[in-house]
């Protein structure tokens, strides 16, 4: 078990390409920035708000998405802390409105409302990202920014890469790993993770000096 990066890295280096490391890197063009803020404002999000950004989504497969009532509650738990985002690609829309019909508090959700773009945008501005073992746990740690990631039926090992800022929540199943895509029974490598576990460790990046959680 290896990170498939270390794996690809591998076969191109093989063949004479230099060795460039692993680290994660990302931009943002004023442009981009300017839809973030436009959609946050619609919203009712102000540039001096600080924000949690929740992403519910995984395109791999249902097998990878913490229930959406558990983001729910750790988001309602989050928002005396920032103001509560929602993001996602335009197929994750009823998955985000499942999350904010659950929650007690508003969210913004800009669910599928935003190009790729400004998604990077509000992404960079965050304090912290909630999300599961999907594509913007990586948007998150290329803009230094801390992530909380629910990892249910894959295994660490395979993408243990940057992790300096990321904190991995998993429950010890004995089912797990098992790379299915939908679960034949009861979820519970994700179910069983409470939504309380993600709160605190949000609370703690939150809490961290800026200069240790490396904003970019």
């Amino acid at each position: 078990m290896l990170p498939r990066e270390l794996h690809v890295l591998g076969l191109v280096e093989a063949v004479g390409c230099p060795t460039r490391g692993t680290q994660l890197e990302l931009f943002v063009t004023p442009e981009e920035r300017q839809e973030a803020a436009r959609a946050l404002s619609d919203a009712g999000v102000s540039e001096s708000d600080p924000i949690v950004v929740i992403a519910p989504g995984a395109s791999y497969g249902p097998s990878k998405q913490w229930p959406p009532g558990h983001f729910a509650r750790a988001a309602d738990a989050l928002a005396g802390q920032a103001r509560i985002v929602l993001l996602g690609a335009p197929g994750e829309r009823a998955l985000a409105a499942a999350v904010s019909g659950a929650m007690r508090t508003q969210a913004a959700d800009l669910s599928g409302r935003i190009g790729l773009g400004a998604l990077k945008a509000v992404v960079k501005r965050a304090r912290v990202a909630i999300c599961n073992d999907a594509g913007l746990r990586h948007v998150a740690v290329a803009f230094g920014v801390p992530c909380v990631v629910l990892m249910g039926p894959t295994s660490l090992e395979k993408t243990a890469l940057n992790l300096e800022r990321v904190t991995v929540l998993v429950e010890d199943v004995s089912c797990r790993p098992c790379y299915l895509r939908e679960c034949p029974i009861d979820h519970r490598c994700l179910t069983r993770i409470a939504p309380e576990r993600a709160v605190a460790a949000a609370l703690s990046a939150i809490a961290a000096p800026v200069a240790a959680r490396g904003a970019a």
